[in-house]
């Protein structure tokens, strides 16, 4: 000040403003949430603060706060609108990438739906024909929610499209699936996984890493349980995983989903549960595997009525057909 020769400064800070519906009901936030003053000086005279002066400055300085917030709040709408064409854009990639035709003639048909509960979800599955005389079928669920959860999936399925050629090297394809999320997350993330492939002969393999253990639905009997058979994938590094067989008769189906089924909620917040699944799958039993699928989706859909899901629900059933 004695350098530029100033006979006064005023300095009135610009503070966060929340407004309720205009500047009589605005709030000025603490004086650590500062953003900035308005800075006036004078070589002339000395300042005049008196209670009318005071009362003006102290007014601009609430239209020059509120300005800001204002262009603030501008900004961050323009950030979420480009987040959510960005969002967009990725879930109209992952669903280009989940099946877009499955087999509904011969002896191996499927039916099948993932729906996120997000823009995108972490769920994924994949219905492929190893060989004229075999299919494998694929189902997982990563843990978490969101973009990292959904772009795991995609790095899942690619593997299981780059890498399943062999029934009998199951064991082996888990095992890498493992070693390659424990290598890129650190333990931090995981994978319920259940793998199976289905032969000509009826002969079905499998391996359930810690994922719900699917239903094998067959004629006038109680549906079977395939129990899970190692740990979810990506959480032990010296975790095994061991392949299981079963023999399929013809109309056998097999009914492969994910938490999000089960744990789908109506508006009071009740869970469709495993009991309700059972009942579905009893009242569509003697259906084909379209039916079943339709059966079981309907049902979920007429319980939860359109209430906001908080986990990304997938669905798949196979059916084996050998006289088709």
């Amino acid at each position: 000040m004695a350098e530029l020769e100033l006979r006064s400064v005023v300095c009135v800070p610009l503070v966060k403003v929340r407004s309720g519906g205009g500047l009589e009901t605005a709030v000025l936030s603490t004086s650590e949430n500062t953003v900035g003053l308005l800075y006036m000086d004078s070589r002339l005279g000395a300042a005049d603060l008196s209670s009318g002066n005071r009362e003006i400055l102290q007014t601009l300085a609430l239209e020059a706060s509120t300005i800001l917030e204002n262009a603030r709040l501008i900004e961050l709408e323009r950030a979420r609108q480009r987040m959510e064409e960005e969002l967009k854009i990725a879930r109209g990639i992952q669903e280009s990438l989940q099946p877009r035709r499955l087999p509904s003639s011969g002896w191996f048909r499927a039916a099948g739906r993932s729906i996120p509960s997000h823009q995108v979800g972490g769920d994924y599955f994949e219905v492929g024909e190893i060989s004229p005389s075999c299919w494998s079928v694929v189902a997982a669920d990563v843990s978490g929610k969101g973009v990292s959860s959904a772009l795991l999936a995609s790095l899942l399925q690619g593997i299981f499209l780059a890498g399943a050629d062999s029934p009998s090297q199951m064991e082996q394809m888990m095992a890498r699936v493992n070693r390659f999320l424990i290598e890129r997350t650190g333990g931090e993330k995981y994978a319920t996984l259940f793998y199976c492939t289905l032969e000509h002969g009826g002969l079905l393999r499998w391996v359930n890493a810690g994922h719900c253990p699917p239903l094998l639905v067959r004629a006038e009997e109680k549906p079977q349980v395939l129990p899970a058979s190692a740990l979810p994938v990506g959480m032990l590094e010296e975790a095994t995983f061991q392949t299981r067989e079963t023999q399929l008769q013809p109309g056998d189906k097999l009914v492969i989903y994910t938490d999000g089924l089960s744990e789908a909620q109506n508006a009071d917040g009740e869970f469709f549960g495993e009991k309700r699944i059972r009942e579905a799958l009893a009242a569509g039993a003697a259906s084909d595997c379209a039916g079943l699928f339709q059966a079981l989706d309907q049902a979920v859909l007429r319980f939860t009525s359109g209430a906001v899901q908080r986990d990304d629900i997938t669905l798949v059933v196979v059916e084996y057909r050998p006289e088709s």
